[in-house]
């Protein structure tokens, strides 16, 4: 019985000593941030060019707005693309602070000046839009 108890207590004392998940991850904090990762809150290290009704069209007729993240045109980059639906009765330019602020961090957003896109379909035609003119147009924005 006098072994079990033992057993029993290192088991407490290891048990103890293991940091949980949110010591563990208050632990990795410093300055605000994990260690090693970036800080998202700030703006991201691209400068971003915001090209205004530069692409045409959904099925509605809407238009399309680049905000895209300033690259080096002599390194080929492959950049993540983020398709934004402004919500209903919305423009994108209530939007224009956030979708700088992704673009900063390297992602190709695709904005939409549809004001009713509960269904979708803008959006879906957005990343349509996008592979096409990144695919068949070498002097696209979106090219690359």
């Amino acid at each position: 019985m006098r072994g079990f108890a033992i057993i029993a207590v290192f088991a407490l004392l290891s048990l103890a000593a293991t940091p949980r998940p949110a010591q563990a991850r208050d632990a990795a904090l410093a300055g605000g941030h994990a260690a090693g990762v970036p800080e998202f809150a700030a703006p991201g290290p691209h400068e971003v060019a915001v090209l205004r009704k530069a692409g045409c069209c959904d099925r509605k007729g809407n238009p399309f707005d680049y905000y895209l993240p300033a690259r080096d045109p002599a390194v080929a980059q492959r950049l993540p693309l983020l398709v934004w639906g402004n919500g209903s009765w919305a423009a994108p330019e209530k939007y224009d602070y956030v979708l700088r602020h992704i673009a900063s961090w390297g992602f190709v957003v695709v904005v939409s000046h549809d004001n009713r896109a509960a269904d979708g379909g803008s959006l879906l035609d957005a990343v349509e839009h996008a592979l096409a003119a990144s695919k068949g147009d070498p002097s696209s924005p979106l090219a690359g």
